[in-house]
């Protein structure tokens, strides 16, 4: 783990440009193998129950057994006292790389409910069991293996698949507090030039390096900088780009693709919707645009479920709701302005549909 400064606040630029080149050398080449061996896991799982070898419960059931960073997070919110609860997770915040966005432990009060800890709680569900399958599956189950040419059988497998998502989370969430820490460095930084952190924004890594052989005039640099950098930003605000880009020509044009909503468990919930994050959560079913790992701490105020704009099967906030067992819909795209103008859903994930009640 890279060395640094305990004192944020103390840090220079130096530190934050030496913190991001560990995270970009060693951090991140370690998140993404992680992820690729648990994206392998999840994708040999779909293709098991795609092809009847297992039920998607057994998915689910993998998921929530992994004991992912979520779970943790709310079991600690419910036991810890307040300050050693934000010295491990005060780093977090949504939209993990955006400078903007306060902290856990810059603004609290605004993403957690410490006077109602222990009623705000979801259901966590018991880990560490898994659905047995029997041995008439795991037989047939191996000898698919075995034909595949795989050298391992489903007991291996499932232990490999528990281990790689619980690998996947846990890197994460190492890898994401080292770029949290860099960005409120440069913030510091700008505070120093009197630059706030919306002007910091708009600076490349490139423009943050390069600020190192500034001697003079440096407050008025980056203000110069973040403006020209702000322009362009605008300029390429009506380019929409596809999801997947396979040559240059795409760029010119391209169709756009329906897509399914990834409904995830088996779960039923008949609930009021939630459109705002300001407000009572519990026993909701909450809109999130697009979420990330900063978006745990909904998982404090007991919602009954959510619904994303964007994100697939494999997404982080598909992860925790197999991880508590909520019924979920993820990546909506189209569906999501429609079902959020109803005051109250149905959710049936099992049916995969979203009725509006009201």
């Amino acid at each position: 783990m890279y060395e640094q400064k305990s004192d944020l606040k103390s840090a220079n630029l130096m530190d934050a440009t030496r913190l991001l080149s560990w995270v970009r050398h060693n951090a991140a080449p370690l998140f993404s193998g992680a992820a690729r061996s648990a994206f392998i896991a999840t994708s040999i799982l779909r293709v098991l129950a795609r092809t009847g070898y297992i039920h998607e419960a057994v998915i689910e059931d993998i998921s929530r057994s992994a004991q992912a960073i979520g779970s943790e997070l709310v079991r600690d919110f419910q036991r810890l006292e307040r300050d050693v609860f934000m010295a491990r997770y005060g780093h977090i915040r949504p939209g993990t790389f955006d400078i903007t966005v306060p902290r856990y432990d810059q603004e609290p009060e605004k993403y957690f409910s410490f006077l109602d800890a222990t009623q705000a709680q979801p259901d966590v569900r018991d880990t560490g069991s898994f659905v047995e399958l029997s041995a008439s599956d795991i037989a047939r189950i191996d000898a698919h293996f075995a034909a595949l040419g795989y050298n391992f059988n489903w007991a291996r497998f499932r232990t490999f698949a528990a281990s790689a998502i619980h690998a996947r989370e846990y890197v994460k969430f190492l890898y994401t507090k080292q770029v949290s820490d860099a960005l409120e460095i440069i913030s510091n930084v700008g505070v120093q030039y009197g630059c706030n952190r919306e002007e910091m924004s708009f600076l490349t890594l490139s423009d943050i390096e390069n600020m190192l052989d500034f001697t003079s005039d440096i407050d008025r640099r980056i203000r110069e900088i973040s403006a020209s950098n702000r322009v362009s930003w605008q300029q390429s605000l009506p380019v929409r780009l596809p999801d997947l880009l396979t040559s240059p020509d795409d760029i010119f044009g391209f169709e756009v693709e329906a897509s399914a909503p990834n409904f995830v468990t088996y779960e039923t919930v008949q609930a009021p919707v939630a459109l705002s994050l300001d407000n009572d959560l519990r026993g909701k079913i909450v809109f999130i645009e697009t979420a990330d790992p900063g978006y745990d701490w909904v998982f404090t105020r007991g919602i009954a479920g959510f619904i994303t704009r964007y994100g697939g099967e494999n997404s982080h906030m598909a992860i925790r709701a197999r991880e508590f067992g909520i019924p979920a819909v993820v990546g909506a795209g189209r569906h999501y302005d429609k079902w959020k103008t109803f005051s109250v859903l149905r959710c049936d994930c099992r049916a995969r549909r979203v009725e509006p009640i009201i």
